[in-house]
């Protein structure tokens, strides 16, 4: 899949190529330092992710209200500092290798998706929507050959990378809005 396009040389791109960059560089550092980086990218987003605090938020008060207010906003500030682990974490999962990525992971549970494939009918595996998303479906990948969903993101830049690398880690791609291609993923196990 080609990535470039002579339309990503506009200066609307060059931020977003900014971003690519460093994650692909985010790659090479040790983990603790990816991790030390990733909470103060968090800190410093934070102030502009204000929308998302207040759904993550109402969300806790929701799920947990029998925890304390203060409690509460800890797991909130908490939440919002792994926010920026999420770039780095997205750039392991497109361009770390298995080993790097083998050094990061216990695997817990395997047996249920060995039995569920047993029975020779293939399975949906859901997950929320968090930072360690698609760092979590490289590292199930590694496992089991699957099939991703993908939904288009605003930047058409994103989209291509994002595009090639679970395309290249997976079977392949399904469209959120094509419910007959997770189909027919199924049937193939």
């Amino acid at each position: 899949m080609k990535i470039f396009q002579s339309a990503f040389l506009h200066p609307r791109f060059w931020l977003s190529w900014l971003g690519l960059g460093l994650m692909r560089l985010s790659v090479f550092l040790p983990a603790s330092l990816q991790l030390r980086i990733g909470r103060w990218l968090g800190a410093l987003l934070r102030p502009f992710m204000r929308s998302r605090e207040r759904i993550a938020a109402r969300n806790l008060e929701l799920c947990f209200p029998e925890m304390t207010e203060a409690d509460r906003a800890e797991l909130l500030k908490e939440n919002m500092l792994t926010m920026g682990t999420m770039p780095i974490e997205t750039a392991m999962s497109w361009w770390g290798s298995d080993r790097q990525l083998q050094n990061r992971v216990v695997y817990e549970g395997l047996e249920h998706i060995e039995s569920a494939l047993s029975r020779g009918k293939g399975i949906i595996l859901l997950t929320g929507h968090f930072t360690s998303m698609e760092m979590g479906g490289r590292l199930i990948m590694r496992k089991f050959p699957a099939y991703v969903m993908f939904r288009e993101l605003k930047n058409p830049l994103f989209n291509q990378v994002m595009l090639k690398f679970r395309t290249l880690h997976s079977e392949g791609t399904i469209l959120q809005e094509e419910p007959r291609a997770m189909l027919r993923a199924l049937k193939k196990k």
